[in-house]
């Protein structure tokens, strides 16, 4: 079962999400903020690769049955050129951190605030736990990769390579 969304009231801006990295050369996500751990982060590592975007909470049943596939699907994978960011629906910045340090790799993670409720929208995030595989330029190139990783049917090796054709 998946767990809906509450959905904070506010504006949301979008315009700094445009798809900017072709003509600029700068990566979709360079403007939000990113942590890895407990320090900052660039989103220009991230470039070139596919990136997996990790909509989940702590609260939610369902994402605490998911995250252990796709950390093992993580660990499993042997190469080097594969980012996951995890983004928290969790219902503040403590609840965030206490998931994030509990259940989750050395992953990038979008800080809890307002960013989060952009990249919601942007991705039509109606639902929890929710996987998006985009290029650099945050177009998705594969919509379906929660249930491949889930159903586990497909090496980590095999879906990568699938994802970096469409980069």
């Amino acid at each position: 079962m998946l767990a809906p969304l509450l959905r904070p009231q506010g504006i949301f801006q979008f315009a700094r999400y445009a798809s900017t990295c072709s003509s600029s050369g700068k990566h979709f996500l360079g403007s939000v903020p990113l942590k890895r751990g407990d320090e900052s982060a660039d989103a220009s590592k991230l470039s070139g690769k596919p990136l997996v975007l990790y909509f989940s909470a702590g609260w939610c049943r369902s994402c605490k049955m998911f995250t252990p596939k796709i950390r093992e699907f993580y660990e499993n994978y042997k190469g080097n050129d594969l980012n996951i960011v995890w983004i928290s629906r969790d219902r503040s910045a403590e609840d965030q951190l206490e998931y994030y340090k509990k259940s989750m790799p050395d992953w990038h993670y979008v800080p809890y605030g307002d960013e989060i409720q952009n990249l919601l929208k942007k991705y039509d995030v109606k639902t929890i736990p929710a996987v998006k595989v985009v290029n650099d330029n945050g177009e998705v190139i594969d919509d379906g990769a929660r249930m491949k990783i889930e159903k586990g049917e497909t090496s980590p090796e095999k879906l990568v390579e699938e994802w970096k054709k469409n980069l």
